[in-house]
């Protein structure tokens, strides 16, 4: 059968094969077990001035599905391989970010952050007009944080706001207060691609005063706010959903609810805090898509005032909440803990008696990884989560800082999070915002794809969503088709998946330039390698055929000719202009600009050769 497939891009099987030395190969004895298997690795050098890394809500970009009738499931990274590929890894160094202040002489403050990719994140706060505050809303592109335009319900009017989410490059959205002269009433604001635009909505109708602290959008659309109201002299919790361009919310259990963090849209974690007889203690409330409900939190004692502040779930199994306890004599930090099951206290360390430490804020990239941020007496706080320990951070405090907190934090992949705050200058009665980020700019990395669809990312290697999401399973459950390789996109800021049926998954700003997904094949699709300039990329099957798609020419292939063992793997050349094919005994294919240097084809080998990557140069 013929499997040229994609006319408009020229695949054929005409081309001339420079060598191949033909040889046998001992098949392979062992495999590393995992559950989902790493299928493909892509290195990344990237040099960037100011690298941040948040959360890629997988399926939340803009995937390209290769056919219809794919389902959106929840990302699942498998724990074991993290932990495995992290176990010898190290606390990464934060450094100071410049960001925006609307006046030198006027406070600014930023009290959260969101990330859609590590070019694409947005903090919000509110400033000082010189009569009440108004809201404020940066943007960072990888390299600078510029102030964006904000709606304010009036100059006059108190604006401010307290946490933002986005689920995607085009869907963000902050929530926070405003004063209309008696009391205080929820603020929603929404960013769809081209703008700022104040959302209206429903209010509890009992309540004087309402105001949002958190917010947390699982999908484009769909998402979680919490606060708290005032009615009848009693502080309840404010429990609502932003849907469909609108939202409402509604009286929950008594008490205060700060953060939320959902997985899905029928899965969200919201923590405060709620009076009892002897103190404050934790407040922790899950959402199942339909109803909010109280769940059983750990507190420190009756007599000790325990307070959440923030919360981050990376999956339904697992869950950060972080705040502070009052220990009698002084605060320190408090983080509580969910394995799936249940709710526990987990050991955390604080500065030195007699300081204060507290948690404002926590993001988890994994189940392994996490970054819980906030202030000790005059200084920034944070603290890191990596592979079940946690320990305080250096950070590099503003030089001019008279006090320093961090209200809010973002982590998209180990070691890359954000953590944005004010700082105070002169005499500390003016803030100014502060940020910084972890990472090294500059710094190399790579993305390890997983055969159910799951990518890791390292070093510089910044995650933007996976092929997960779309469909479940290292097998291909569900009838899909397991992932094979992982190709870079342009600028090292996307990727493409490839699956065994030549479906390609675009990720980040990859795009899609079409596949044979779909299509009935001779043999399954076993790599793919990218054109240096990103626009295009080869896809190679088990049988050496080609298919070239974007800017990537076709140079020939080993399609329909005879084969000693399996084609394994592809690399491009430098330019672009040729490319190796490698089967499992070793025998190299080189078409176009690529050479032939020697293969082991033909030589007695004790395993199976996987793969070919080109030195670039």
């Amino acid at each position: 059968m013929d499997r040229r497939r994609n006319t408009a891009v020229g695949v054929r099987r005409a081309g001339v094969v420079r060598e191949r030395v033909l040889g046998t190969s001992k098949a392979d004895q062992s495999a590393r077990m995992f559950p989902a298997l790493v299928v493909g690795v892509m290195a990344v050098v990237v040099m960037v001035s100011g690298v941040v890394a948040y959360p890629a809500l997988a399926g939340a970009l803009g995937v390209p599905a290769r056919r219809a009738g794919r389902s959106a499931r929840s990302e699942k990274v498998s724990a074991r391989a993290t932990r495995s590929a992290l176990s010898s890894g190290s606390t990464t160094a934060w450094t100071a970010v410049p960001s925006m202040n609307t006046s030198l002489f006027r406070s600014n403050h930023l009290r959260g952050v969101s990330c859609a990719t590590s070019t694409f994140c947005v903090a919000v706060g509110y400033f000082d007009n010189g009569f009440v505050d108004q809201t404020l809303i940066e943007q960072y592109n990888g390299r600078v944080w510029t102030q964006v335009a904000s709606p304010d319900t009036s100059q006059l009017q108190a604006n401010v706001l307290s946490d933002v989410s986005c689920a995607s490059l085009a869907y963000c959205v902050a929530v926070g207060f405003y004063s209309n002269g008696f009391w205080d009433e929820p603020l929603v604001e929404a960013f769809g691609g081209a703008g700022w635009e104040i959302v209206t909505g429903e209010g509890d109708s009992a309540a004087g005063s309402q105001k949002l602290y958190g917010v947390s959008c699982a999908i484009p659309g769909n998402c979680a706010l919490v606060g708290d109201s005032l009615a009848n002299g009693a502080w309840r919790s404010l429990v609502g959903a932003f849907q469909a361009g609108s939202w409402s919310v509604s009286a929950g259990h008594q008490g205060i609810l700060y953060g939320v963090s959902c997985v899905a849209s029928n899965y969200c974690v919201a923590v405060g805090d709620r009076v009892e007889l002897e103190a404050w203690q934790a407040l922790i409330m899950t959402y199942d898509g339909t109803l909010w409900s109280l769940q059983t939190a750990p507190d420190t004692s009756a007599s000790q005032a325990n307070i959440l502040r923030s919360v981050s779930c990376p999956s339904v199994s697992f869950c950060v909440a972080a705040g502070s306890v009052w220990s009698g004599i002084l605060w320190q930090t408090l983080v509580d803990t969910w394995n799936g099951a249940v709710w526990s206290i987990s050991l955390t360390p604080d500065t030195p008696f007699p300081d204060n430490d507290y948690l404002y804020g926590v993001s988890c990239s994994t189940s392994i990884y996490c970054v819980a941020v906030g202030a000790h007496v005059t200084h920034g706080l944070i603290e890191t989560y990596h592979a079940g320990v946690w320990s305080i951070t250096p950070s590099p405090d503003s030089s001019l800082a008279s006090w320093d907190v961090f209200w809010g934090a973002s982590c998209a992949h180990h070691g890359g999070c954000v953590a944005a705050g004010t700082r105070g200058i002169f005499d500390g009665t003016v803030r100014q915002t502060f940020v910084e980020r972890s990472g090294t700019p500059g710094a190399q990395g790579y993305w390890i794809a997983l055969s159910n669809g799951a990518i890791l990312g390292f070093g510089n290697g910044y995650t933007y969503g996976s092929a997960a999401s779309i469909f479940q399973g290292a097998s291909g459950g569900g009838g899909q088709s397991p992932i094979v390789g992982v190709a870079r996109g342009p600028n090292a800021l996307g990727y493409w998946e490839v699956a065994s049926d030549g479906g390609i998954f675009a990720l980040g700003d990859a795009k899609f330039y079409g596949s044979i997904g779909g299509a009935v094949l001779n043999a399954p699709v076993v790599g793919i390698a990218a054109t240096p300039g990103g626009h295009g990329y080869w896809e190679v099957a088990s049988d050496g055929g080609i298919f070239a798609f974007g800017s990537a020419k076709f140079y020939g292939s080993m399609g329909a000719r005879h084969l000693d063992k399996p084609v394994v793997g592809i690399a491009a050349t430098p330019g672009g202009h040729g490319y190796w094919e490698v089967a499992s005994d070793g025998g190299i294919f080189a078409f176009g600009s690529a050479k032939f240097y020697g293969s082991t084809g033909g030589d007695r080998l004790y395993a199976k050769v996987t793969g070919i990557a080109s030195t670039g140069s």
